[in-house]
């Protein structure tokens, strides 16, 4: 059994898949004391019991060397895992219990676990109840109970007891009673350990020790702790209100023992047990692969005495029939080839009517000719992308059939023509290929089935299988990912799959928390080459969002007996042109050449001289039809590369689609075009795009609302970027994991424009101020910021005291990445910390007052305000919002460049600006200054004779302040104070 929390949680679906399960026998299970099978017999496969994942090489055997009741008990040691499969328990109040022996001296752990989620394929895990006993010596040990994230468990963490200090100091090689009452209905349970020195629990006669796992607690007497301390739940933010496994785990154990397991019906928590409803034990079905017929098994928890118990079979919602619950059997004959969920109903009469339901998924698969066939693994959290892949397909006129590996009907390789597509899914939405379901997959492939597979955490993480050998990708050079993949880039493999007219973005299946893997391929540098050859090549890359650096999402293995295709990303989330890609898929798989392939690469550059926006491409269509932000905006012959038009800035999404008779592909590509390279507003647009937000587009969109000149760029990098012309910046950087992180070079632009040219600044990320600091970091008003969490839902806006006042602005906040958008948490900064004054204040906090998102620096060199949230999830009036940014954050105006101290306006600060400010003021018919605020050298709204001092000191007394800004370069007036002193002309400031 892995035990690694992320491989082992995180299942929502209710399916009980019984495929590679052995069949049921018609039995009533009512508890286990293994003693009806055979001492030294392993008890996989026998009573409903399987080892973990249908295992083998973790069976355990049953011994009649000790036992709680004769003759048998189940021995575990080393690294054993069985599991017992329920399907029916998912109501009422249940007490799920165990006999359990550790022997003195024991080495490892012991394992007691119960699962609200397993279907035993590899993935659909939920863990609720999770204790583990390690012997510390003495004849005492240490038991720790957990929910390892399936439930919340009491006091939001684990209990740790230690025995031998609880008054059971010789309860090693005793046999304890491990109990869990679930009450299923209200979400909660209470776990206890029984120790009792005469090992008579049926009969309590008041030397019983009763220990309260869920609060770590000893209960006074002999009682089950009922209402003591608080209840676990059974259940949180994922898994469901049911019972579907009973897991006994050795963690390299030297061994020890259970016997007497049991699970009743309650009448309360701590309660009595109860007359049981028709309760469901296993569902099995299987069926013929000629006919289609559908063969369904059941049992049940209990024997029945109600004469009048029924069961209803239906498939897919329609009834089929009613039969007497003790039939076991029904045969559905000729059923379709597909999926089919089959309810299972039972129902008594007596005393009162009770019903019981249990579902089953099946595939029933008959094949006929050319096809092509879905295996998905997925574990059900996010989107099921098996739909994409069969849509695509489909879009491609292939026959989609859905199938499991090890279903005993899968077609034979050398009788039928397919291709196998393989939806694995991305944490924590995957599943697992299972070391059987592996060995199947490269039987196949030797036969010379191709092969498609997308899985993030596949080849990173997940255990190995032979198909590791077979897939095209270098184990040994797997790097397990990031969240940061929000691009793809088609690349050329040179091996017959050429992808560069794919590039788009990617939209993640699980937003926050998507660890797409970095794949190499296992072509001839490889240490160990795969076992077709060393013909394998990168189809696919991406940036990290952290580091910048490129990197490969997916490989095209052009094996020897046939071809794969390894991604570790969902094609549900690529934004091209899902059809053509998989066209191009199937060609390079041995299918038919693709009737279309779309044009590309796409290719955009901006002439900010001209406006000019120009699109390339490449292609063989027969015409070309380009469109933007979905309007058609030009039509073009074939042998066209180019479409050419000009455009005010933005940000906008084209379409070059391609005909070739009467198919059509497209490539797609988003543009940020920076317009003629003018605007008293300039958009820096460095999110990431893998979130639900586009925050840059939402700030444009606003300011041009309010009838502003704005314009948008990539980056402060970006040619189009308007150098030294005082235009306000707004930079959006995103919030984690879709931030970006701001550069050394990208700060030290920023704050160039900020100390020279006055620039206006609007920054905000999350993450950022929690990133390495750079150059910015002296101007943002920001002391420091706490990494924040989840919890900024709402915003109250706040007056800074320094002209800007959002009071009333209080909205709810729609986060980028819902379930994980960290807002950090922000101080002001200190007396003198920053280098543009000290008049800041708060303008944002959340909605419960607890902590702040949002600073108004009135800084001596221009406005900036520092914000940890994304503008475009602003769920109030954003239009309004930015009238109200623009009362602090409006343009310069024009025309009014200078620096600060140069009275005399010569392109210098020395001491002929003292002596001509003097003359100005005390010497009639002396020239005044062209621009008074120059002249102004202390910046205090007046131009007298405290400049000319001012000047004199700054000039010759070692220690003077220089001028304040702009200050020595050309810049404009911050207006603090505000003055009504004019520059009408300054000549070193023209161009």
């Amino acid at each position: 059994m892995g035990t690694t929390l992320r491989t082992r949680a995180l299942f929502l679906s209710f399916i009980i898949t019984t495929i590679g399960f052995t069949s049921v026998a018609h039995a009533q299970w009512a508890g286990d004391d293994f003693d009806s099978y055979a001492a030294g017999s392993l008890l996989g496969g026998q009573g409903g019991w399987q080892p973990w994942d249908g295992d083998p090489a973790v069976d355990a055997p049953l011994t009649d060397l000790i036992s709680y009741t004769p003759t048998n008990s189940l021995e575990l040691s080393g690294d054993q895992d069985i599991v017992r499969l329920f399907t029916g328990i998912s109501t009422g109040i249940w007490r799920i219990s165990s006999k359990i022996q550790i022997p003195g001296g024991m080495t490892g752990t012991a394992y007691w676990i119960l699962m609200n989620t397993y279907d035993g394929s590899g993935s659909g895990y939920n863990w609720s109840v999770q204790t583990s006993f390690v012997f510390n010596g003495g004849g005492a040990f240490q038991v720790t109970a957990n929910d390892l994230g399936g439930s919340t468990f009491a006091g939001g963490g684990a209990t740790v007891l230690d025995v031998s200090t609880a008054g059971a100091a010789s309860a090693a090689d005793f046999w304890l009673e491990i109990r869990t009452d679930v009450d299923f209905d209200n979400n909660e349970y209470r776990n206890y350990l029984i120790f009792d020195p005469q090992e008579d629990y049926e009969n309590p006669d008041g030397d019983e020790i009763v220990f309260d796992l869920t609060n770590g607690t000893v209960c006074p007497g002999p009682v089950t702790c009922p209402g003591l301390g608080s209840a676990a739940t059974w259940f949180g933010g994922t898994g469901q209100a049911a019972f579907e496994g009973m897991d006994l785990y050795s963690a390299g154990t030297s061994g020890f023992y259970y016997d007497s397991i049991n699970a009743n019906e309650i009448d309360a928590i701590g309660g009595n047990v109860l007359t049981t409803c028709p309760i469901f034990d296993l569902v099995d079905t299987s069926s013929d692969c000629v006919s289609g017929d559908v063969t369904i098994d059941w049992n049940f928890l209990f024997p029945q005495t109600d004469p009048g118990t029924t069961v209803t079979i239906a498939r897919d919602g329609t009834t089929l029939a009613t039969v007497p619950w003790d039939d076991f059997t029904y045969l559905d004959t000729g059923v379709a080839s597909g999926v089919h969920e089959y309810t299972l109903t039972s129902q008594d009469t007596a005393p009162t009517p009770c019903i019981q339901v249990a579902n089953a998924t099946h595939t029933v698969t008959v094949y006929t000719g050319q096809t092509d066939i879905i295996v998905e693994k997925n574990a059900g959290q996010g989107r099921h992308d098996g739909s994409s892949i069969e849509d695509a397909l489909i879009a491609n006129g292939s026959t989609v059939l859905y199938a499991d590996l090890l279903d005993p009907c899968f077609p034979d390789p050398t009788t039928n023509d397919y291709r196998v597509w393989i939806s694995i899914g991305t944490f924590p939405d995957d599943g697992q290929l299972t070391a059987p379901e592996g060995d199947a997959l490269v039987a196949l492939h030797l036969a010379g089935v191709s092969v498609y597979m997308e899985s993030g955490d596949h080849w990173g993480f997940h255990p190995d299988t032979a198909w590791r050998q077979y897939d095209g990708v270098d184990q040994d050079l797997i790097v397990d990912g990031g969240d940061g993949m929000d691009y793809l880039t088609g690349l050329d493999s040179g091996l017959g799959l050429d992808l560069t007219n794919h590039l788009a973005f990617y939209y993640h299946d699980q937003e926050q928390n998507e660890w797409t893997d970095q794949l190499a391929p296992a072509d001839a540098t490889a240490t160990t080459p795969d076992l077709s050859g060393t013909d394998a090549a990168a189809i696919w890359q991406t940036e990290d969002v952290i580091s910048a650096a490129t990197y490969s999402t997916g490989i095209y293995y052009a094996g020897t007996t046939a071809s794969v295709v390894s991604v570790s990303w969902e094609l549900g989330g690529f934004t091209g042109d899902q059809n053509a890609l998989v066209a191009q898929y199937i060609e390079a798989m041995g299918g038919p050449a693709a009737a279309c392939v779309a044009p590309g690469p796409l290719v955009a550059t901006s002439d900010c001289g001209t406006g000019e926006l120009t699109l390339t491409w490449s292609g063989s269509h027969d015409s070309y039809e380009v469109f933007k932000n979905g309007t058609s905006v030009g039509t073009y012959p074939s042998g066209a590369t180019e479409h050419v038009e000009v455009s005010d800035s933005g940000i906008f999404d084209y379409e070059v689609r391609g005909t070739c008779g009467a198919a059509t592909a497209s490539g797609l590509i988003e543009v940020v075009h920076g317009g003629d390279g003018t605007g008293d507003h300039v958009v820096v647009r460095l999110e990431r795009q893998q979130g639900g937000i586009d925050s840059a587009r939402a700030i444009f969109d606003a300011l041009i609302a309010n009838g502003e000149d704005a314009m948008v760029v990539s980056s402060p990098e970006d040619p189009c970027f308007p150098l030294g012309s005082g235009a306000t910046i707004w930079v959006e950087l995103g919030t984690w994991p879709s931030n970006h992180v701001l550069t050394d070079v990208e700060a030290d632009l920023i704050v160039q424009e900020h100390t020279a040219n006055s620039s206006k600044v609007y920054l905000a990320g999350a993450d950022h101020w929690i990133d390495v600091p750079t150059a910015w970091a002296s101007y943002d008003g920001v002391d420091f910021a706490a990494d924040g969490d989840d919890s900024f839902i709402a915003m109250v806006g706040l007056e800074s005291g320094f002209g800007l006042d959002l009071t009333g602005f209080d909205a709810a906040y729609n986060q980028d990445m819902v379930g994980n958008d960290f807002t950090d948490q922000l101080t002001l900064a200190g007396p003198g910390q920053d280098l543009g004054g000290d008049n800041l204040g708060f303008i944002w906090q959340d909605d419960t007052a607890t902590y702040n998102t949002g600073i108004h620096y009135a800084s001596s060199f221009a406005d900036v305000l520092s914000i940890t949230w994304e503008f475009g999830g602003y769920a109030g009036d954003q239009v309004a919002l930015m009238e109200r940014y623009l009362t602090v954050m409006g343009s310069q105006p024009p025309g009014d460049l200078f620096v600060r101290g140069d009275a005399n306006a010569d392109g210098n600060f020395d001491i002929s600006d003292a002596v001509f400010s003097l003359s100005a003021l005390f010497v009639g018919g002396s020239s005044a200054p062209t621009c008074a605020d120059a002249g102004d050298a202390n910046n205090d709204g007046n131009y007298d004779i405290s400049d000319a001092v001012f000047t004199l000191s700054a000039l010759f007394v070692a220690g003077s302040p220089p001028p304040p800004a702009p200050h020595p370069d050309c810049g404009v007036d911050s207006a603090l104070p505000a003055d009504t002193l004019d520059c009408a002309a300054f000549a070193p400031c023209m161009p």
